[in-house]
């Protein structure tokens, strides 16, 4: 089975990861049996090569700037930051995570930089724009995640459920840039 398979992202044809790749399956299973991070076998999420669409739309926002794509899970959202930004640093929890998404930037002719880690316990680098996914789920996240876009004095892109906690991490950020995927109609 191939590592890599050919996946249509707006006008691109990039390289995605095949998550059913042995390789990869072993290397997901065994940080899994280490136990030292809490991590799943990971899928292509629909909403995940939607998001990674949209941010090939959000040039103003991303072009140029120094990028950070927070739980960057395999990176497909980094493979779209990738195309515009700067910089792109790629930050999970997961080892693993982080060296497949490398891996897959690099297989498309991009670059990143991992932060391996806690975005609270890792030393970040100065950004412009902080993308990521699924990250507000809660007053506690809501609180962090403001705290930190606040911290870097950064523009703030998200996909997530207009919970009532999206709305206290939006209020949370008066006077920054703040833009939900895809808007209030996301459920």
């Amino acid at each position: 089975m191939d590592l890599w398979t050919t996946e249509q992202i707006g006008p691109w044809k990039l390289k995605a990861l095949n998550v059913d790749a042995p390789e990869f399956v072993q290397d997901v299973m065994g940080e899994i049996s280490e136990g030292e991070v809490d991590v799943y076998y990971d899928t292509r999420w629909e909403t995940s090569r939607l998001f990674a669409e949209w941010l090939l739309t959000q040039g103003d926002l991303l072009a140029d700037r120094d990028v950070l794509v927070l739980g960057c899970g395999i990176g497909l959202e980094a493979l779209s930051v990738a195309r515009v930004a700067r910089t792109t640093y790629c930050n999970d929890l997961s080892p693993v995570a982080c060296r497949w998404c490398l891996r897959q930037l690099e297989a498309n002719g991009l670059s990143g930089e991992a932060l391996v880690g806690s975005y609270l316990d890792v030393d970040m680098p100065s950004v412009d724009v902080v993308v990521g996914s699924f990250l507000v789920y809660n007053d506690e996240t809501a609180a962090s995640l403001a705290g930190f876009v606040q911290k870097h004095d950064a523009d703030a892109v998200f996909a997530n459920d207009p919970m009532p906690y999206w709305y206290t991490f939006q209020d949370a950020l008066p006077d920054r840039r703040v833009e939900q995927f895809p808007g209030e109609n996301f459920v």
